[in-house]
């Protein structure tokens, strides 16, 4: 047996023996648990109790069991974004995910999410662009709750007014196609974005200081406790991209200062 199995096994008996596994409890979260391990792409040591050191086992909170067991597999991110760039559409990873593919991209560990935040610009062409290639994909969306089945000139002119979030699913492969935002300037962002090779694909990212910038400005319980949860990592990733831009600019000089003797 690998390390990889063991750690399966681990986790199966870890959900087996939870209370919230006992009769008449909600075992939402061992259901959706167990339904991502079968697309298992890694297995990052995230949840207490899980992995070879058992010595601060205990019983997880409420909170810790709001994150994730695994990040969404890697090959359904890639198909989206190739699609997307095929029709000329220009997107952002952003959210959760993409602070995941800046850590990976430094060596650090995964960070566990369930979906992909797709940041495109705010206007009728990307945005119908964007909804057919997730629709040729086989992907059922729904925006506010509502399906969007074939979405016309009209729904998608109300979804620009609205900014609205189309929510996209096909099996486990989840994402959020963020419409506008009130904390991110796309067009600034694009500027600035990160240009990383994942398995011979080209997938556009957010700047890592915008994506910890709009979770502090959404405020939300979920954004305050992730950024608290991952803070020593976030904080090491931030000290990386100073250190990579003094050393591209020379010793510590201001952009387009020439290197000191």
């Amino acid at each position: 047996m690998n390390v990889r199995d063991d750690e399966l096994l681990r986790l199966a008996a870890w959900l087996a023996e939870h209370p919230a596994n006992a009769d008449g409890a909600d075992k939402g979260f061992v259901v959706a648990g167990v339904r991502r391990l079968r697309r298992l792409a890694f297995m990052p040591r995230v949840l207490v109790g899980i992995g070879p050191d058992r010595s601060q086992d205990r019983v997880p909170t409420p909170e810790e069991l709001a994150w994730p067991v695994v990040t969404q597999p890697i090959d359904d991110v890639l198909a989206v974004c190739r699609a997307l760039e095929a029709e000329g559409v220009r997107y952002l990873i952003i959210g959760v995910f993409g602070i995941h593919l800046h850590a990976i991209r430094r060596g650090a560990d995964a960070i566990p999410t369930e979906d992909c935040d797709l940041f495109v610009p705010r206007d009728t062409e990307t945005v119908t662009a964007a909804l057919r290639v997730l629709r040729e994909l086989r992907f059922d969306m729904e925006a506010g709750g509502e399906p969007l089945v074939d979405p016309d000139d009209v729904i998608v002119s109300g979804l620009l007014r609205a900014r609205a979030i189309v929510r996209a699913r096909r099996g486990d492969a989840l994402f959020d196609l963020v419409i506008g935002s009130t904390s991110l300037d796309f067009e600034q962002l694009w500027g600035q974005r990160k240009r990383y090779l994942v398995e011979g694909q080209i997938v556009h990212v957010a700047p890592l200081e915008a994506l910890v910038r709009s979770k502090l400005a959404a405020g939300r319980t979920k954004d305050l406790l992730f950024l608290e949860r991952f803070r020593e990592l976030i904080e090491d990733l931030q000290a990386l991209e100073r250190q990579g831009r003094l050393e591209r600019h020379g010793d510590g000089g201001p952009a387009g200062a020439p290197p000191k003797p």
